[in-house]
């Protein structure tokens, strides 16, 4: 778990909820701004408006901007379309 990341929650399959932000990352009453894998942790959301429940797949994710194309024209190469 990574405060840096976004998050969704998917219940049944179902994405119910996301664009998560985390408020605050704990371990052992500490404030972490990473947890590792297997790690148990408290986790607060900014603005969330559902309420977990059991069986419920807390996701985190990175959004990344497109890459614009890219060309590879020579200069003083004319193409006519």
């Amino acid at each position: 778990m990574d405060n840096q990341l976004k998050y969704r929650i998917i219940r049944n399959e179902e994405v119910i909820v996301e664009d998560l932000k985390v408020h605050s990352l704990k371990k052992f009453k500490k404030d972490v701004t990473k947890v590792e894998k297997g790690m148990e942790c408290g986790i607060a959301f900014e603005d969330i408006k559902v309420t977990l429940e059991e069986g419920d797949v807390l996701e985190c994710y990175v959004e990344k901007a497109a890459e614009p194309p890219k060309f590879n024209l020579k200069p003083g190469l004319r193409t006519s379309y």
